[in-house]
């Protein structure tokens, strides 16, 4: 005769099996928004680091890329730490920011004749970072920070 099956596997126990449903810390989700957070952080370091002129600190652009960066690091922080996302109000300004920027520079500036950015020319790495890198990273993260 046979031994039940019960005594040939040992049978999983819950928690061995299943995500521990209080554990609420999203390690990904924080990896993804600390890469998004250090290419917004990169592009105004570029930019004030290669710029002839005195850095540029009044302008949109970088502006928009350092609150991008505060909302993101934090939101990275939180998600790390399993506390709840950051409020709709605030990752909603955040995409405005960042969609603002690229919307103005890729439709507006590069088509105009006009003098080119004083902030980022000649630099292209910056530019790339400022105008197209962190408002795309900030689009499909806003919803879930």
């Amino acid at each position: 005769m046979t031994a039940p099956r019960t005594a040939l596997l040992p049978r999983p126990r819950a928690a061995e099996v299943l995500r521990d449903p209080t554990d609420t810390r999203r390690p990904w989700a924080a990896a993804l928004r600390t890469l998004a957070c250090g290419a917004a952080v990169a592009g105004p370091v570029l930019a004030l680091a290669t710029a002839s002129t005195p850095p540029p600190l009044i302008h949109f652009t970088v502006l928009a890329n350092v609150l991008v960066a505060v909302a993101f690091g934090w939101s990275a922080v939180r998600s790390l730490r399993g506390a709840p996302p950051l409020p709709p109000y605030l990752t909603g300004a955040v995409l405005l920011l960042a969609a603002i920027t690229a919307l103005m520079h890729h439709l507006v500036l590069v088509n105009y004749g006009g003098s080119p950015d004083t902030a980022t020319a000649g630099h292209p790495e910056a530019s790339l970072l400022l105008h197209t890198v962190t408002p795309l990273a900030v689009a499909p993260r806003t919803g879930s920070c």
